[in-house]
């Protein structure tokens, strides 16, 4: 059975509210990560539990974005899975190892500033994300020069 444009739309709203609430933690627990005077080896160091949750949260909220690309082009599917790769590299380096230590919000907090202002064009079908091409550009620029 297809689901109405209505109820598609719903289930979108509903995935975009869970993103804004995750992201919110997300940037909530980055809150905590600040600049260490006397060891600088420890400068934007999370305790290991904020760590894994900020990496969960990271998970769920592209689980969120994969959910609603479900009912939008390819091209925006394309998107979210070249999104939800830069942001594993978060699981492999840890959030330390892709934070800069002088820019502590270099790649998460615009990460989740988009993840909080996803546009959806839904005037003409297939639906399609708009102004992603920018931030995952920005994302993969600094992961890459993170490694």
């Amino acid at each position: 059975m297809e689901l109405s444009d209505e109820k598609k739309i719903e289930i979108i709203l509903k995935e975009k509210n869970e993103i804004m609430r995750l992201s919110g933690e997300v940037l909530e627990i980055l809150s905590k990560l600040k600049r260490h005077e006397d060891d600088w080896r420890k400068d934007f160091e999370l305790n290991d539990e904020d760590n894994v949750l900020a990496r969960q949260k990271l998970v769920q909220i592209i689980s969120h974005m994969s959910t609603i690309v479900g009912f939008c082009d390819k091209k925006s599917q394309d998107y979210v899975d070249n999104l939800a790769v830069a942001i594993s590299e978060v699981g492999r380096m840890g959030i330390r190892g892709i934070i800069n230590r002088f820019d502590k919000d270099c790649i998460l907090d615009p990460f989740c500033m988009m993840a909080n202002t996803l546009k959806i064009d839904f005037t003409k079908k297939p639906w399609k994300i708009l102004d992603f091409e920018v931030v995952l550009g920005r994302l993969r620029a600094r992961i890459k020069g993170s490694k």
